[in-house]
């Protein structure tokens, strides 16, 4: 079923209220995910990538030193370069204290029974199911374009 016969595609045009962004930011630490899901959050926030680019980024690709992201193909097949905010640097070495002997930022916690030596990065919807809704991509594009205007 293609797009166009289920509807429009409508620009949201709301946005998130500066109480409503600070109050996430004071509700995460408490909200009962997993610690690198919340860096997840942080860093797909800040970067404004999508939670896919953020969870499938490879250490590699990944400079603390000059604080640059590289993302050799995004969604629309682009090669991307993100511009790392002090803040992200600094979730991003955290976040290296926890998963930097593996390949990826956000490596899976299972291994594949065909493949036990390969490691794959973690699935988009172990992320989303931990936040509790499918719509958290929406949400997220909107707390990012609030932050921008």
């Amino acid at each position: 079923v293609k797009k166009a016969a289920i509807g429009k595609d409508v620009e949201r045009d709301r946005v998130l209220s500066t109480a409503e962004i600070i109050e996430f930011f004071q509700k995460l630490p408490n909200a009962g995910l997993a610690e690198t899901s919340q860096f997840a959050l942080l860093i797909q926030f800040a970067t404004i990538t999508r939670i896919g680019e953020v969870l499938g980024a490879k250490w590699a690709h990944v400079d603390l030193v000059h604080g640059q992201w590289i993302l050799p193909e995004t969604k629309n097949g682009e090669r991307l370069e993100v511009i790392l905010s002090d803040f992200v640097i600094d979730q991003l070495t955290r976040l290296k204290e926890i998963t930097g002997a593996t390949a990826w930022l956000f490596p899976a916690a299972q291994v594949k029974k065909d493949q036990p030596d390969f490691v794959d990065h973690v699935c988009e919807k172990t992320v989303t199911k931990q936040c509790g809704s499918s719509r958290t991509a929406r949400r997220w594009i909107r707390l990012k374009r609030t932050w921008l205007s």
